[in-house]
């Protein structure tokens, strides 16, 4: 897990390529696109990069998908993976 394998002709695991950082794959793909965003990480260019998610949003499920605002009223720290994260701001 969390490895890719870009030449067919190669099947050995120790010849898979890790899967770029804050990403992760639940077998063996052929390619980095095999992998996905761990929680609390999004691809915004649908490349092929993860990054964090912003401040005051938050992403808890594996995927390429977008990172969910928090709900009117709260905030949370980067890289977020719950909506338990977003707590009330000040005043």
């Amino acid at each position: 897990a969390g490895k890719y394998q870009p030449d067919s002709g190669k099947n050995a695991v120790a010849n898979c390529l890790s899967c770029p950082t804050n990403s992760w794959t639940n077998g063996t793909g052929i390619s980095a696109h095999a992998c996905y965003c761990k929680p609390g990480f999004h691809s915004p260019l649908s490349d092929e990069q993860c990054v964090a998610c912003e401040e005051g949003t938050y992403k808890q499920l594996i995927g390429n998908v977008s990172c969910h605002s928090c709900p009117a009223h709260t905030n949370s720290p980067i890289a977020s993976t719950s909506i338990y994260d977003c707590t009330c701001r000040d005043g």
